[in-house]
């Protein structure tokens, strides 16, 4: 162990051919130091004690094979990933709680590598949890051997990155797996969970999940041969198209499933009179609007204003309206702000009647 970082493991003051835990003195030294390893070095654990807050950054992996990575870094509330190179995760099946509560991991001051090498890993359980800032990208990890995702990004609440492609086919485990990621709102549908016997509280408070990406969720899951008895808790999050009230019941009478969610709710921003102003508040950058609902002979030439908008600072920020072109239906978008048109003319609404805004 070269405790000053100068790469001379022959100094009198470094530990050599250490087999047990190595401890260092640095005294009323207030500078950041660098720590070299050598050799074998099976697993760190800092399990949440000691001196966890003390390390700061991870700048280079090397290529020692890990034995485990099980509350490695728990709790290390001032850590981030600044390494280049990866993990040599080939001996290692076990990510319990590797990152938990270690609150900087992942943020925007962490530049480090995520692109790792996951296929032998069975355990992912709590490996995020309380890792308030992570959000990286991980879509390419290798989760085909994984069964327990157990708690995994429970608290995470940055999160929000597409791992649909993630292999789930051997996974027993996802309980809590997105409990308190308040950010995360992707598609899962094409997950497979025939295996999976525990998925309450998958996405117990949750206030990002989407009403449609819950509809494809409930219509992919039902058509797969699922555990039966399964309890399914998604918070406030409601379902709408007549194919996920369907598969909703089906899971529900034919797999003895019981859900917990906002219940069936479409939204109706697009049917009322435009009598009236209607409000909404979103923090997102962009939504989808479905018009499909809305008669066009309901408009007159003349514009009509149908949406304020209104930031997450509270300020109403933008206007959308709508009018009948000659049957055809348009859109424009303004901001009351900057007072600046989002377009310099009306926009068609296209045959699927589905538009993205963007705030």
């Amino acid at each position: 162990v070269d405790w000053n970082g100068d790469g001379d493991f022959d100094d009198a003051d470094e530990n050599t051919i250490q087999t047990g835990d190595a401890t260092h003195d640095y005294g009323t030294i207030q500078t950041n130091q660098t720590v070299n390893i050598l050799g074998l070095f099976p697993q760190i654990y800092f399990n949440n004690s000691g001196d966890k807050d003390k390390i700061l950054s991870i700048t280079n992996w090397g290529n020692n094979p890990w034995a485990s990575m099980i509350r490695a870094f728990n709790g290390a509330s001032n850590l981030i990933n600044s390494a280049n190179d990866t993990p040599n995760l080939n001996n290692t099946s076990n990510m319990i709680g590797m990152f938990a509560s270690a609150s900087l991991i992942g943020s925007s001051l962490d530049t480090g590598n995520w692109n790792w090498n996951t296929s032998n890993i069975n355990n992912f359980s709590s490996m995020f949890s309380g890792a308030q800032s992570f959000n990286k990208n991980i879509s390419t990890w290798n989760t085909s051997s994984a069964q327990l995702f157990l708690a995994m990004f429970q608290g995470a609440t940055e999160f929000n990155q597409d791992i649909s492609q993630w292999i789930t086919v051997n996974a027993s485990n996802m309980q809590n797996m997105f409990n308190g990621a308040t950010a995360f709102n992707q598609d899962l549908s094409g997950w497979n969970i025939e295996n999976v016997t525990e998925v309450f509280g998958l996405f117990l408070v949750n206030s990002a999940f989407s009403t449609d990406n819950y509809d494809a969720l409930l219509v992919s899951w039902s058509s797969q041969t699922v555990s039966s008895g399964l309890s399914l808790d998604v918070g406030t999050t409601t379902y709408c198209s007549q194919a996920a009230q369907d598969a909703h019941a089906s899971l529900i009478a034919d797999d003895g499933w019981t859900i917990s969610d906002g219940g069936q709710f479409c939204d109706e921003i697009f049917s009322n009179s435009f009598e009236a102003i209607i409000v909404v508040k979103t923090e997102d950058l962009q939504t989808s609007y479905d018009f499909s609902k809305l008669k066009i002979d309901s408009l007159t030439q003349k514009p009509v204003l149908i949406i304020i908008g209104i930031n997450d600072k509270g300020e109403k920020d933008m206007n959308i309206h709508l009018r009948n072109d000659n049957g055809f239906m348009q859109i424009r978008v303004s901001f009351l702000i900057n007072n600046k048109w989002q377009a310099n003319q009306w926009q068609d609404i296209n045959e699927t009647k589905k538009m993205y805004l963007y705030w």
